[in-house]
C-alpha cells in the first residue's frame, strides 16, 4: 500500500473486477465477430422488413441519447450488453435496487420518448 493512501476496495475485488471486465470485452469482440447465419433463399428477409427494423434500431438508439446518463447506462447495460443487474451495480457503484429502480424509469422515460418521437404503442 502507498503511504497516505487508503485503498477503497480490497486488492482481490479490484483484481476480480479487472479480469471480470477484461473476460466481457473479450466476449463483445468474439460477438461482432459471429459470422451471420445465412437464411435459405425462400426464407431471406424481405428487404422492407430489414429496412424497418433498422429504422426502428435507430430510433431506439437516438431517444436513449436524450434520456439521463443513468437511466441511458442501465439500460445500455442491462438490455444491450446483456449483464445481470448485480453487475450493472457494481459497475455503476449502486445497489441493486437502485439498479432496478433506475431500470424501471428508464424504460418509463424511453417509452415517452419513443411516443414524442411518433412511435404509436402497439409499435413499442
Amino acid at each position: 500500500m502507498i503511504r497516505g493512501i487508503v485503498p477503497r476496495y480490497r486488492f482481490r475485488t479490484w483484481l476480480f473486477s479487472i479480469g471480470k471486465h477484461i473476460a466481457l470485452m473479450h466476449l463483445r469482440k468474439l460477438r461482432r465477430q459471429a459470422p451471420e447465419e445465412t437464411l435459405p433463399e425462400d426464407r431471406s428477409p424481405l428487404p422492407e422488413n430489414e429496412l424497418l427494423r433498422d429504422e426502428r434500431k435507430r430510433a431506439l438508439y437516438t431517444a436513449l441519447e436524450k434520456l439521463l446518463t443513468d437511466y441511458r447506462q442501465v439500460l445500455t447495460l442491462l438490455h444491450i450488453e446483456e449483464m445481470s443487474p448485480a453487475e450493472v451495480a457494481q459497475i455503476l457503484n449502486k445497489r441493486v435496487k437502485q439498479v432496478y429502480n433506475m431500470t424501471d424509469r428508464g424504460k418509463r422515460a424511453l417509452k415517452q420518448e419513443l411516443l414524442r418521437m411518433g412511435f404509436a404503442y402497439e409499435d413499442i
